[in-house]
């Protein structure tokens, strides 16, 4: 991520446009990265809740 935050800055010094353009586009990385690790988090708690089921069956 601050790779993409110091091309951000270096696009800003020669482009006006460009530079709208780069904090767009680190916006949207964070945001899909947001999104990404919160589908991850909610898979495993599902798998959690499914193993957490499933484990009285197996005792038994």
């Amino acid at each position: 991520m601050l790779i993409s935050f110091v091309v951000g800055i270096k696009i800003a010094h020669i482009d006006r446009l460009r530079y709208h353009l780069s904090w767009l586009m680190i916006t949207t990385l964070l945001v899909v990265n947001y999104f990404i690790n919160c589908s991850q988090i909610l898979l495993l708690k599902s798998r959690q809740m499914y193993l957490y089921n499933a484990l009285p069956a197996l005792r038994a």
